[in-house]
């Protein structure tokens, strides 16, 4: 759903022998490049050294292992101060190095308050839903600390402007070419980083390889590596390191933006996106830590498949594709509920099933490949609390969530619910139940949060909760 693009997208992926085995020479995480490379905060462009940029070592795709339903986890309904004063609320992420006041502490001024509600979310998400694996659509270092202490596998997702930034390198002879390395510039030419114009989720940031540095080991605006307890005062992007959950096995994949074919700010581009997949890539693989290779993700609205895949799989680069199907006019703005009118709840959720099941295997699986996509997201959204029809709509939505389930358990194939909980206001939003707002992403959720603020105790939509695990 376009809406969710500051929210989304999933699954376990797990390194083959194989993939063990060449470790040394496809190495695929995040860490500051060895040898010539991008601006990495030392002032030096690719190629200007005299050392060629590294030829990226031939990969093995990752293989997908995951079968099981993961949760697409929405925390700006969750831990943010902003209780739908704005639009869209952001999640807290202080800087580490702040200290917590003796008074006024929030969770945008004090670390552990952060940490805390953080905790809370992912030991329900793994201990009451017993769900092992989520997505999350930007990096949050809290967020993945909690994971990672949880037991919990995360899909990283990146802010949709961190894929132009990353994708922002070009030819030292020609300014238009897009380029990974040296070698995709001809004889005598350079492949170098552009210089500015480069965000990271709003904030200024280094562009290409300098990009992909900060994502891996940190920064503070053009300085990287940056420790994550380091205080960063520059007008700039402070990024935590990832590096670290990737080499553990906390970041299992990542997702290269949400829904970028349609997002609109920025733009984005087919080459764009495949160009900022390959950077990213070639990051991980000359980094000296010997990280995993963990796939490249890129999410899809349904129609956008045909135009992204070349002949059946991904384009290279990029490894799998998450498919984001939903039931016919769910997620539209307003929302419309097929097939509830003159038919059982069982009956309307099989029905809605049947589309998103259609919508996968006529999209994503027929031109990316059966082996090369999943399910990223797929929900029910049960509407404005208190609205006319909501007392159907919740009893349809766990019925379609079963037959997601039954599904999912059947195939060899992950599939991620949005969402963990509602990211509306009470009073509606945009895909919620009016268009007279913005704001938020529905009531897609298994839970909401109280008076469906943007903090305080989870309220459980359905009584039981669904079962989210495979017999």
């Amino acid at each position: 759903m376009t809406h969710r693009s500051v929210l989304k997208c999933f699954y376990i992926f797990s390194i083959s022998l194989l993939i063990i085995l060449t470790a040394a020479s496809c190495d695929e995480n995040n860490n500051m490049m060895s040898g010539g490379g991008a601006d990495n905060g030392d002032g030096i462009l690719d190629g200007d050294d005299g050392t060629p940029t590294p030829t990226p070592a031939p990969t093995m795709k990752p293989t997908l292992n995951f079968t099981d339903i993961g949760i697409d986890y929405d925390p700006e309904a969750r831990c943010s101060t902003n209780n739908w004063s704005t639009d869209f609320p952001v999640a807290c992420s202080p800087q580490l190095s702040f200290t917590c006041p003796g008074t006024g502490k929030t969770l945008d001024n004090c670390p552990a308050s952060c940490q805390t509600c953080y905790n809370n979310d992912l030991d329900t998400i793994k201990s009451t839903l017993s769900v092992d694996t989520i997505t999350i659509y930007q990096p949050n270092y809290y967020i993945l600390t909690a994971a990672k202490n949880k037991g919990v596998e995360v899909i990283l997702g990146l802010f949709n402007d961190s894929v132009a930034a990353l994708a922002a390198r070009q030819c030292s002879n020609n300014a238009s070419m897009m380029c990974v390395t040296d070698s995709d510039c001809g004889t005598g030419n350079t492949c170098v980083d552009a210089t500015s114009g480069c965000t990271f989720g709003g904030s200024p940031a280094l562009c290409g390889t300098g990009h992909a540095n900060s994502i891996l080991n940190g920064a503070c605006f053009t300085t990287t590596p940056w420790a994550a307890d380091m205080f960063c005062e520059a007008a700039g992007a402070y990024i935590t390191p990832n590096a670290d959950f990737i080499s553990d096995g906390t970041v299992i994949g990542i997702q290269v933006g949400n829904e970028v074919l349609s997002s609109s700010d920025p733009t984005l581009t087919k080459d764009q996106v495949v160009n900022a997949a390959k950077v990213l890539k070639n990051a991980i693989n000359n980094s000296t830590d010997n990280l995993p290779n963990i796939p490249m993700i890129v999410s899809l609205e349904v129609g956008h498949e045909q135009t992204f895949c070349d002949n059946g799989a991904p384009p290279e680069g990029v490894d799998y594709i998450a498919a984001h199907p939903y039931c016919d006019f769910v997620a539209s703005v307003p929302p419309m509920w097929p097939d509830e009118s003159g038919h059982t709840d069982k009956m309307a959720a099989s029905m809605c099933w049947t589309q998103v099941k259609s919508l996968f295997e006529d999209n994503a699986q027929m031109f990316c490949g059966a082996d090369n996509t999943y399910i990223g997201e797929t929900g029910y959204n049960t509407g404005c609390p208190g609205s006319m029809g909501e007392s159907t709509h919740l009893a349809v939505a766990p019925l379609f969530i079963d037959d997601v389930i039954s599904w999912t358990c059947n195939q060899n194939i992950g599939t991620f619910l949005f969402a963990f909980v509602d990211a509306c206001p009470m009073g509606g939003c945009q895909a919620g139940c009016s268009s007279s707002t913005t704001a938020g992403n529905g009531y897609f959720g298994l839970y909401h949060t109280d008076m469906y603020d943007t903090m305080g105790s989870l309220t459980a939509k359905y009584s039981p909760l669904p079962t989210l695990t495979c017999p």
